[in-house]
């Protein structure tokens, strides 16, 4: 399998179809306008009464119920400490805590950080060269 940065790099450079990368801050800030760009970029006419439809079921708070229900539904006993896969849909927020551990955010910042701003670089990039009015959201 490759490394997740060869990976993202992979979409970027291929030429056999368009590409539309979304970033998940972009889907959390606007996500009528992102949904909007990502209908436009596959050419599909957008409809505002489905695209309310689709924003709410992928919604944080649908989509951790619906982990939360079949979760339970195979048995497992959910409490204030499981962790959840769908978290709490925040950014930037610390591995040391949630994680409760010592110094993985720094570990983190020194192994990812590097790839990350190259990706978001190259995506910022990217999106000049292929006129998108939407900036990369660096973080």
């Amino acid at each position: 399998m490759p490394k997740w940065e060869e990976h993202f790099n992979s979409w970027l450079e291929q030429t056999r179809f368009p590409v539309e990368i979304i970033q998940f801050e972009e889907l959390k800030l606007n996500p009528e306008a992102t949904f909007t760009s990502l209908l436009e970029a596959l050419s599909l006419k957008v409809d505002p009464e489905r695209m309310e439809t689709s924003i709410k079921a992928s919604s944080l708070e649908s989509l951790s119920s619906m982990e939360i229900v079949d979760r339970t539904r195979d048995g497992e006993v959910i409490s204030e400490d499981t962790m959840l896969f769908f978290g709490t849909g925040e950014s930037g927020k610390s591995l040391d805590e949630e994680l409760q551990s010592q110094g993985l955010d720094a570990l983190f910042e020194k192994h990812f950080r590097p790839r990350i701003d190259r990706s978001l670089t190259k995506l910022e990039h990217f999106r000049s060269e292929t006129g998108s009015k939407r900036r990369a959201i660096f973080y």
